[in-house]
């Protein structure tokens, strides 16, 4: 049987969105320097489009227009940051929210500190607000986010059915090289990485209390950078967690850039 997740419990699209704050890309072809993720100055700022995905893969663009400002230089967590401030919706409390975002860059790495992903993530217990997470690296082919225990978490499914999770959820991301990516003003070659989302454990079912072994990809999130734009595209495919008889269907998301503006 397939399991359809209520409306505004889709995890693939909660996910995607919280990853708008997190990778910009910048400088020349012919810069003998790295290319930076945040190449920003006074007065910049991009502008995406978002589109809900359902389990048949139709895309439908859904208000509002995200917004992603560049604000000053700082000294946060001991190191030289950027500030960023975002503006986007909540399709989890049907909100337009603001939060900041604070990146600093080195040798090909971008790392990011924000509360922007706990406040999706409220099944989740998080606490990242007071660290850096590294969330891209030209140099490596793939690393660990970070992995988290889950104890007893309770998810809502269909037909009044909840899912009882416990285990093991870890985060990867991969280098996935340089990939082709279409928007409304052009096609470009672009640097793609992926965050994938792993959980190791058991289920019960609310109407079932007996724990099944499972292990499975909770979503896969795809983001894109262009070089002298950033951040230009995240996407994620709709997909079947878990196999077998058994499984809860998602629906994806894109968030497209639509418009920017760099010094």
């Amino acid at each position: 049987m397939i399991l359809d997740f209520k409306k505004g419990i889709d995890m693939k699209y909660v996910i995607g969105i919280l990853l708008i704050c997190m990778s910009f890309a910048g400088c020349s072809d012919d810069d003998p320097a790295p290319n930076k993720f945040m190449p920003a100055s006074a007065g910049d700022y991009w502008a995406y489009s978002n589109y809900s995905v359902d389990t048949n893969g139709i895309a439908k663009q859904i208000p509002p227009i995200d917004s992603l400002v560049y604000l000053s230089d700082t000294i946060f967590l001991e190191h030289n940051a950027s500030k960023y401030r975002m503006s986007y919706y909540n399709p989890m409390v049907y909100e337009e929210l603001t939060t900041d975002i604070y990146t600093y860059e080195t040798d090909n790495q971008l790392y990011v500190s924000s509360s922007f992903l706990e406040m999706f993530m409220t099944f989740v217990p998080l606490e990242i607000e007071s660290q850096w997470i590294k969330l891209a690296d030209r140099n490596a082919s793939s690393w660990d986010l970070f992995a988290l225990p889950l104890n007893d978490i309770e998810l809502p499914i269909a037909n009044e059915m909840n899912i009882i999770l416990n285990g093991k959820l870890k985060f990867e991301v991969s280098n996935d090289g340089y990939k082709m990516l279409d928007l409304s003003f052009g096609s470009f070659n672009a640097s793609a990485f992926s965050i994938e989302m792993l959980f190791d454990g058991t289920f019960t079912l609310s109407s079932l209390p007996i724990p099944v072994p499972f292990k499975t990809s909770f979503a896969k999130i795809n983001y894109y950078f262009i070089d002298n734009i950033g951040l230009s595209a995240i996407t994620s495919d709709p997909q079947t967690i878990g196999s077998g008889d058994i499984g809860i269907k998602t629906t994806g998301f894109k968030k497209l850039l639509e418009k920017y503006n760099k010094k």
